[in-house]
């Protein structure tokens, strides 16, 4: 499992760091002094998913200068069920559904073409749930419902997950291109990924694929802004170019909007990328927020290609190096 720790402060320089657990449960990080909060993640593939344990409660740890100390996280049994449908325009519609814990502990279930669905949940804790999905070019997603389930082995009813069109989301594209040329491609999203000269390749021929990926999860106290992007690039033997030769950015639009509906603002967001290894969100390094008017964009500089997304932290820590204003 992905333990991760993020320092307590309203500071810039906020520590941001993870490991995995060995075959045991054991783990260690190496921190500087401060005050952390400890979350433990289990991704879909997990055995504590598969047996459908919740995730520990987070705990805080003050250390001090050349401490150590221990923190244990304990996996919780489900013991509630809860079972729901998925609506858009008054139809049944595909969905990722969202759960997530007054305590930060995150689950997910898809609901299929029928719009139903079942979690298995804790009982006596609040629960938000939220679903998301996308119709043609909009980009669906639900109001949160506020639950605490009781105890249960039989599926207890929810009111339904009803769909509402969030945002435009732009078709996916390909694009052929000579690597030894710097290029702007931009979406109908007026997000952009821009490539300087060699940046794939020193010379042939570049195919850049960028697919919208409407189904985020969320993770700890995190919650994805609106949609990702899954970016891949493959050379001139159409391989796939897993580092880059010089840095590509990535240019992501929000709004203001969509920080309200999350109660955040840009100094929250946390622009990430789907780290395979831990089958988790990692926080991207270099970024620039640069607010305008209405929202603004988000300038990641990225030397590999995987999914990447805007996240918010509704927490007091903040994650971003760098707001140009």
């Amino acid at each position: 499992m992905r333990v991760v720790v993020h320092e307590v402060t309203s500071g810039s320089e906020a520590t941001h760091r993870w490991t995995l657990t060995g075959i045991r449960g054991r783990y260690q990080i190496r921190v500087p002094a401060g005050v952390y909060q400890v979350f433990a993640h289990a991704g879909p593939s997990n055995p504590a998913s598969q047996a459908n344990l919740i995730e520990p409660q987070p705990q805080m740890v003050t250390l001090g200068a050349s401490a150590n100390e221990t923190v244990d996280l304990q996996f919780r049994a489900s013991d509630a069920i809860i079972a729901g449908s998925v609506t858009y325009s008054d139809t049944a519609h595909s969905a990722l559904v969202r759960a997530r814990s007054e305590d930060g502990a995150t689950v997910h279930a898809l609901a299929g073409e029928d719009g139903a669905y079942t979690l298995r949940l804790r009982s006596g804790m609040q629960w938000t749930l939220q679903a998301v999905s996308s119709d043609d070019d909009m980009f669906l997603r639900s109001a949160e419902l506020t639950i605490t389930p009781a105890a249960s082995s039989t599926p207890q009813p929810v009111d339904d997950l009803e769909l509402v069109a969030a945002a435009p989301i732009p078709e996916s594209r390909a694009f052929i291109f000579e690597a030894d040329e710097p290029h702007i491609f931009t979406m109908s999203d007026d997000s952009e990924v821009q490539a300087p000269a060699g940046a794939f390749a020193p010379t042939g021929t570049i195919a850049l694929t960028v697919r919208p990926l409407p189904e985020l999860e969320t993770v700890g106290d995190v919650k994805p802004v609106s949609f990702g992007y899954r970016l891949h690039a493959y050379d001139s033997d159409r391989r796939p170019i897993t580092q880059f030769l010089q840095p590509v950015t990535l240019v992501i639009p929000y709004t203001n909007d969509q920080l309200a509906a999350l109660g955040i603002t840009a100094d929250q967001l946390v622009p990430s990328y789907w780290d395979e290894a831990s089958a988790s969100w990692k926080a991207v390094d270099n970024v620039v927020v640069t607010p305008d008017g209405d929202g603004g964009t988000v300038n990641i500089t990225v030397e590999h290609f995987t999914d990447f997304a805007l996240l918010g932290s509704s927490s007091s820590t903040v994650y971003l190096p760098i707001v140009a204003r």
